[in-house]
């Protein structure tokens, strides 16, 4: 997850949008481990609301066990553009 092509404000831009994201979120799922996830993470000072998961697979069977009633998802990826 991440914004893409930030140059020299990547590190920043993450760090706020992790804020962001504390903000208005009740659980934040980082799916892999890159610069982007690992900036998102340290924005975010409540470390209760995040897992960090290796991978999409994993993250289906941790959505599956919340129980929170009607949930909203938004899901980043950072899958490559050739498919």
């Amino acid at each position: 997850p991440g914004i893409i092509e930030q140059g020299e404000k990547t590190k920043e831009m993450h760090l706020e949008l992790g804020r962001r994201m504390e903000q208005t979120c009740d659980f934040i799922f980082l799916v892999g481990k890159t610069e982007m996830t690992k900036y998102l993470a340290e924005g975010i000072k409540d470390k209760s609301k995040v897992k960090i998961l290796d991978t999409v697979s994993v993250w289906f069977d941790e959505v599956k066990k919340l129980e929170y009633g009607q949930t909203v998802t938004l899901i980043e990826n950072d899958l490559p553009d050739n498919y």
